[in-house]
This record gives C-alpha cells, structure tokens and sequence, in this order.
C-alpha cells in the first residue's frame, strides 16, 4: 500500500479497521459510552472547531439556499425512508418482527449532530450548508420521524423536545457560535494550526466509530447473518 494512498485514504483505511478492534477490543469504546459525558464532549468541541473554521457571511447566505436545503431535507425525509421500507421488506429474515423496525429507525433520521460537519469538512464540501441542514434536519426529526415511523410500522415513538431543543444547544450551537466570536480575533494567528484543526473531528469520529461498535459487539458478533442483512439495507 503506497504512501500517497495512506495519504489520502487513512482515514477511512483506520474506520474499517477500527471496526473489528470494537467486536474484538470493547473496552475502552464500552467505558466511552458508559460515562455519558465523553462523548458530548467531543461533540462539542468538533462543533467549536467547525464554527470557527466557517465564513460568517458564507453561513448567513446558506441559511437562505433553500435551492439546496429543500432537495436534502426531502431525500431525508421521504427519499431514504422510501427506499429504506422497500429493502427492508426484501432483506428482513423470515419470522423477525424487528429488522424493520430497526432499518426504519435509522432512515427516518437525520444526519447525525457529529459527523455531518467533520465529513463535509474532510470531503472538502460547503460546510456553512451542512450546518444549516443539519440544524434543520435535526429539528425536524422531532416532527417527521414519529409520523414516519408510525405509517411505515405502526409504533408510535415519542421524543423529549425540550431535552433535545437543550442538547442541541449545548452542544452545537453553543460551541459553534463561540467558534464565530473567537474567529475575528485568532484565525490570523492560527495558520500553523490549520492542519491540525482539519484532522481534530476526523479522530473525534473515528473515536464515535469505535465506541459504538464496541458498544454493540456482543450483539454484532452472535448475529452474522443478521448483521449481513443489515448492511445489504444500508
């Protein structure tokens, strides 16, 4: 495997190989998620380096690119979920009630808070974009996935909004706009730093990665053919 290669790939050559090292190696990813706090920690601070990475103006003009924010919020909403119903009823195993449950589940939802910046980001796409859809997307599970949920498989799903309306305050809001304050006064002095600033939320994912496999290995690793199916759906 060529330098240039790593170079350019590493960070996805390290997520696939962090995968078997959470079946195999849960430990560390298993106290991640137990303590509860570490992981909005670092939500957080990928949201504050993304914030203070943006344009302020480039963010202001997204928020009115409904050209593009309309086309995304739909393929989250009823393209994916479409599609994912379909394949559900293809791929779940005869008798078991949950595949498609869980396969709706996870269509119905939006981005998550803490990959959609830092992917954009390392792909080299608008970032002022995935911010404002993400917020939005985000928002509006609240309305959309109950009601999705509820037409594709019957279950009625209820969500805490005022929790959810904090948290996301907490920790993407907050952090981004104290990014944007920050930014007049130190982007000049940071140059040295902006490599570091552009690796910081693709480690902070690979450490998401980890955990929640890690988190989910007895189940994935006594469920092979489940877990085929699974991704065969994705």
């Amino acid at each position: 495997m060529s330098g240039g290669f790593l170079k350019r790939y590493w960070f996805l050559v390290v997520l696939l190989c962090l995968i078997p090292v959470g079946l195999w190696a849960p430990g560390p990813g298993l106290y991640i998620k137990e303590q509860g706090h570490i992981i909005p920690v670092f939500v957080g601070l990928m949201q504050g380096f993304s914030g203070f990475s943006m344009d302020t103006s480039s963010l202001v003009r997204q928020a009115f690119n409904w050209r593009a924010i309309v086309p995304v919020l739909a393929s989250t909403f009823v393209l994916a979920p479409v599609a994912a119903y379909g394949l559900a009823l293809w791929l779940r195993p005869e008798g078991d009630p949950h595949f498609l449950p869980a396969i709706m589940i996870m269509a119905a939802q939006a981005g998550t808070l803490a990959s959609a910046l830092a992917l954009t980001m390392m792909a080299g796409g608008n970032r002022e974009l995935a911010l404002v859809v993400t917020v939005l997307s985000n928002s509006l599970t609240v309305l959309l996935t109950p009601f999705i949920l509820e037409r594709a498989v019957g279950a009625t799903v209820q969500f805490d909004t005022i929790a959810m309306v904090l948290r996301m305050f907490l920790i993407v809001l907050l952090p981004i706009l104290i990014g944007q304050l920050l930014r007049p006064k130190l982007w000049e002095r940071t140059e040295s730093v902006r490599p570091a600033l552009k690796v910081a939320p693709q480690l902070i994912i690979l450490l998401f990665v980890y955990a929640g496999f890690a988190s989910g290995a007895d189940k994935l690793r006594q469920g092979g053919e489940l877990l085929l199916r699974f991704l065969a759906a994705c």
